[in-house]
């Protein structure tokens, strides 16, 4: 994928100079309508998505490497820290979520075969 198509990268410790990570907020919020991340939970959803994603990418260099795919491990990494996030943040709409989980599931599939495009 072309760097100008992404949403987040992981740059590696270099020269003794920190890891970092970056996100692409225009390339982030064109997957999302403009009126449904001015609600904080959506906001929340669009950019952790992208960033726990990268933070996976980190974790996977240096606390827990595994011989898989990175992006498999980045993606694993992704949804264990996002379940975290939400259910600390957003404890509250947990019985909703599970009613809505349909809708979520969808969402992230069209989100996706966009990307594939």
């Amino acid at each position: 994928m072309a760097i100008r198509n992404c949403r987040g990268l992981y740059h590696k410790t270099v020269g003794g100079e920190p890891a970092w990570i970056e996100l692409f907020v225009d390339n982030i919020v064109t997957y999302w309508p403009c009126w449904l991340l001015k609600i904080p939970l959506f906001a929340d959803m669009a950019f952790g998505e992208v960033l726990f994603h990268e933070i996976g990418h980190h974790m996977h260099r240096t606390r827990a490497p595994e011989f898989k795919e990175r992006e498999d491990v980045a993606d694993s990494w992704e949804k264990r820290l996002s379940r975290v996030f939400f259910r600390k943040r957003y404890w509250y709409l947990m019985p909703v979520v599970y009613l809505l989980w349909p809708l979520f599931w969808l969402k992230n599939k069209l989100a996706k075969s966009k990307e594939n495009r």
